[in-house]
């Protein structure tokens, strides 16, 4: 039919344009393997100018675990409020274009802002620019966006093996040092100065990992410290808090985030309690939870909206001293 015959036409012409580009390619850049799958870099070709156009480094994701060794510490890196206020005229919240001219330095940040001095940040370091800062100078790239398993609060440390991430490096211009991630794993260990440090060394990631790290449901055990009115009295209080192991708490979510996110009540189960260390009116609880459980709000109970809680069994009010991630449950 003709309707076969013109699609075979167009088959024809299609696989020898392609055909001629290889060709042509080839020619040009004789040194260079053509691949289908993983390319360094990407050439786009112009077909109403019938050109190729400049080289596209493609982006270089690797795989860690990270330890927060100290507080006080963002995952990401976080815009000053009064840059973005001052910038974001109608959309309060937008985000800064924060680039990494001098590895995290904003665009559009204030240099006259009181604040932040001009950096741009609402803190000064981060995890992703920890971690980021040297892969970004190492490997020439544009920028570094940081994918990680969860986030911990800003005053939590994240202990044990670490908490699973994936960077991705931008327009990568050397892809070289990716021949020694061991070397590489320690120079970002140096450049971290003891604040954030790798678990174990890098290794090369893909496209597909950030998401299945975002997608991915794991338990965590945590150590709290706490402060109870009044004092704990071992014994009578330490059997009602042990008894709230394997409860399914109703958590709405939190005061301290509804700004930010759904308020919605969620049902998360503590799977394990204990030991309790009990140091005159302060207690360290040790919990293991199921992924997305508020701790600090089971612990204080956040005036009613996580049912139960240890201040409602205790009967008495309860104040976070510190929080801990003690492990995440991940492969």
């Amino acid at each position: 039919s003709h309707a076969t015959s013109d699609k075979d036409s167009s088959g024809d012409a299609k696989t020898r344009t392609l055909q001629a580009l290889r060709q042509e390619f080839k020619r040009r850049w004789p040194e260079v393997e053509l691949v289908s799958q993983n390319p360094d870099l990407q050439i786009l070709f112009d077909m109403s100018l019938w050109q190729f156009m400049p080289a596209i480094p493609s982006a270089i994701f690797l795989y860690g675990r990270y330890r927060k060794v100290v507080r006080g510490i963002p995952q990401t890196r976080w815009p000053c409020a009064s840059c973005r206020e001052e910038t974001s005229s109608r959309y309060a919240k937008r985000k800064l274009d924060i680039g990494v001219a001098n590895c995290g330095g904003g665009k559009e940040a204030n240099e006259n802002c009181s604040f932040c001095k001009g950096s741009g940040l609402q803190y000064p370091d981060s995890v992703q620019d920890l971690i980021g800062c040297k892969l970004v100078s190492t490997f020439a790239a544009e920028d570094v966006a940081f994918h990680g398993m969860g986030r911990e609060d800003i005053d939590v440390r994240c202990l044990g093996r670490g908490r699973p991430f994936v960077v991705e490096l931008k327009s990568p211009r050397r892809r070289a040092p990716l021949k020694d991630l061991v070397s590489l794993s320690t120079a970002v260990n140096a450049y971290a100065q003891g604040k954030v440090e790798l678990y174990g060394d890098l290794r090369i990631s893909n496209r597909a990992e950030p998401a299945q790290l975002k997608a991915a449901a794991a338990d965590k055990t945590y150590t709290i410290r706490f402060r109870v009115e009044g004092g704990f009295v071992v014994g009578q209080d330490s059997e009602a808090v042990m008894g709230l192991a394997g409860s399914v708490l109703d958590q709405r979510t939190p005061a301290r985030v509804e700004h930010r996110r759904a308020d919605l009540v969620r049902g998360r189960r503590i799977l394990e309690l204990g030991p309790i260390v009990v140091d005159g009116n302060e207690v360290e609880l040790t919990i293991k939870a199921e992924s997305g459980t508020y701790i600090k709000e089971f612990v204080h109970g956040d005036s009613g909206r996580t049912v139960p809680s240890v201040a409602e069994v205790l009967g008495r009010r309860c104040d976070v001293v510190w929080l801990d991630v003690k492990e995440i449950h991940a492969e």
